[in-house]
Order: C-alpha cells, then sequence, then structure tokens
C-alpha cells in the first residue's frame, strides 16, 4: 500500500466547564466503534469501512465491523493494491464544489463536513461524514458539494474509475455499497421531512439522534456524543440561524435532557429526546 500522507495530531482530551469528562472527539470515536465490534450483541449496520489497509500498530482499527470481512485472499489483496492511506488537517479541503469526481474516500478517522454553496452565496451543509462513511460517490462527473476536515482525518484514497472496476467484480461488496447507498437515501429523506414539517427544538433532538445512529451503528447505546463542528454548521445543515441553535440547546439543557458544552454533549434523558425527535 502506498502511504501517501500520515497525519496524526496528538490527543487531547478535555473536560468542560459542567466537568463531565469528554475523552477526545476523535479517539473517542474509535473507542466507541471497537467496543460495539466486541459486543456480541452488536450487529454493524451502517455504512462501514471498505479498505483493508494497515492504519497503526499493525492493525486496521475500524476493520473488525468492516466491509473488509465481506473480502479475502485474492480479492483482498487487490484492494489494498488500490488504497492510499491520506490525512488531512483541520479545515483542510478534501473535495471541491463543482470540480472533477474522479476521487472517493472512505474515512477511517474524524469527521468531514459536506457542504453546498449556492447562486445566492448561502451555504447548505449537506452533513457531516464519520468513520466508515464514502465522500466521492455521487452519480456524475463533476462532486456536487466540497468536503473539509472538520478535525484531523485520516482516509483511505481511491482513484474512482479503478474502485468502481473493482467493485463490479464482487458482487458481495456490491451488495453492501447497494444497501450503503438505500440507507443513505433513507436519510436524506428523512432530512427533507425534518426540514419541512419539525419544529426548531424537535429539529435540533433529531439531529442529535441522527449522529449518535451514525457513531454508534444504530445501536443507540452511546450517550457522550462529540460535536467537532460549529453552531454555525449545525444551524446551516438545519435550517435555522444559529441563534436559534444555541437557544434550543440551551432549552435542552435547562429542561435536563442533556448536558451541553462547546463541542459535545451528553444524553440525559434518552426517552424525552425521542419523544421530541417523535421516533
Amino acid at each position: 500500500m502506498f502511504i501517501e500522507k500520515a497525519y496524526f495530531a496528538p490527543r487531547v482530551c478535555a473536560r468542560s466547564s459542567r466537568d463531565f469528562e469528554a475523552p477526545c472527539i476523535v479517539a473517542r470515536m474509535f473507542s466507541i466503534q471497537r467496543s460495539l465490534a466486541n459486543d456480541e450483541r452488536f450487529e454493524a449496520t451502517d455504512p462501514l469501512h471498505v479498505c483493508c489497509h494497515v492504519l497503526r500498530g499493525g492493525k486496521c482499527e475500524i476493520r473488525s465491523f468492516s466491509m473488509c470481512n465481506v473480502l479475502a485472499g485474492k480479492a483482498a489483496a487487490e484492494l489494498e493494491s488500490l488504497t492510499r492511506q491520506t490525512g488531512f488537517e483541520p479545515r483542510s479541503q478534501m473535495l471541491a464544489q463543482d470540480t472533477q469526481a474522479d476521487t472517493v474516500y472512505n474515512i477511517t478517522e474524524g469527521v468531514v463536513r459536506l457542504a453546498r454553496i449556492l447562486p445566492d452565496g448561502r451555504r447548505l451543509v449537506i452533513g457531516f461524514a464519520v468513520p466508515g462513511e464514502f465522500i466521492g460517490m455521487a452519480p456524475g462527473d463533476r462532486n456536487p458539494f466540497s468536503a473539509d476536515a472538520l478535525t484531523p482525518v485520516t482516509a483511505c484514497r481511491f482513484e474512482r474509475g479503478q474502485f468502481e472496476r473493482f467493485v463490479a467484480k464482487q458482487p458481495s461488496l456490491m451488495r453492501r455499497l447497494h444497501d450503503i447507498t438505500s440507507r443513505e437515501l433513507v436519510r436524506t429523506q428523512q432530512h427533507i421531512a425534518n426540514l419541512g414539517c419539525r419544529s426548531a427544538i424537535e429539529r435540533v433532538a433529531c439531529f442529535i439522534l441522527g449522529l449518535q445512529e451514525k457513531l454508534d451503528g444504530g445501536a443507540r447505546r452511546l450517550d457522550l456524543i462529540p460535536l467537532p463542528m460549529s453552531r454555525q454548521d449545525i444551524a446551516d445543515h438545519l435550517g435555522l440561524t444559529i441563534e436559534t441553535v444555541s437557544r434550543m440547546f440551551t432549552k435542552l439543557y435547562r429542561d435536563g435532557v442533556l448536558e451541553v458544552a462547546r463541542d459535545r454533549v451528553r444524553i440525559v434523558d434518552a426517552p424525552r429526546l425521542q419523544a421530541l425527535a417523535a421516533i
């Protein structure tokens, strides 16, 4: 495997003003997913890591619950030969809007913001990619949105044409990618309904629970949710103003639903949060 760039930021843990423990965002994501992968009650059903490369210490940290387990032998070796491990520092751009769509990334560490600038200059945040998810696979030959690292990010990089030709030869991998696409379509439809039919407090509740689902594979057991995105990013994703988003977080805190810090929240009352999200 060719290593294009290795960027691993030092892990810095912090505590909020309310003194609830908060491991660093990126490390927390891996610890969550590793613990779930080792839990026999957990079945991974979300978009999952596809490449079979070695991340660090001779072991890929997310392979055990990844799409890699549908490949073996020559197929796994061939996929590895197509992979470049790439690193991005926070605030660096991975994909630019309306440029040639010739690269596919599978995120293995960190969080990526997906956004599009509208003709009138407004920004629409499409979503946030977390470890295991793909970017750069939209239909057509142009990237419909930009992708920017919010944290230190590592990813498996594939040349799109090579990756698509490889997938076409692997029915099991193609089925998994089809499942991923179907789930993403459902999430997109749910987000559209969220924007069109829900109040501000309901949108924020849906956002928190949606992020929880992405990070723990749908198990809904994770209570500490990292928020590496800014309040403005959340506002642009939910179709709200930043002031409204801040008020909603404050309300959820005062109502005893969440403990809130700048870059993380803890779910204190899951049933009430789910009731607000009407799930």
